[in-house]
């Protein structure tokens, strides 16, 4: 849907660099998503962010620093240890928060909140272990 020339690589343990990716992905990460992400962040975004998210999740999984090529920040703050994806949709800035987990294994990512720009900032400080 966001037109990744990552996504279209071949899913396997070792793959080869995309056209926006640095570097190739040696094994995947697994992807969590927060319950709170489903029930009150996704429902009220409009459809092409809710369907966007299917593809932010198959980049995470293969470059979660990288992000083949999107907008993706180190946080502070309260947030610290947290990354960010910047979407921009109709004029408004969207947010996915998320933190990469290298140990304990399996390696992931833990996605916590999605939203525009404030409202996932504030939800996410709200979801934070």
């Amino acid at each position: 849907m966001i037109g990744l020339d990552c996504l279209k690589q071949p899913k396997q343990n070792i793959m080869p660099p995309c056209n926006d990716c640095e570097s190739p992905v040696y094994s995947m990460y697994l992807i969590r998503v927060k319950s709170e992400v489903y029930k009150e962040d996704l429902p009220i975004l409009p459809s092409f962010i809710q369907g966007t998210f299917a593809d932010i999740c198959e980049v995470l999984k293969r470059d979660p620093i990288g992000c083949c090529g999107l907008l993706s920040k180190n946080k502070g703050g309260k947030l610290r240890g947290y990354r960010s994806i910047s979407l921009d949709y109709g004029g408004i800035a969207y947010r996915i928060i998320y933190r990469i987990c290298d140990r304990p294994a399996p390696r992931r990512v833990e996605i916590i909140a999605v939203g525009e720009h404030d409202v996932a900032y504030e939800n996410a400080q709200g979801r934070v272990i």
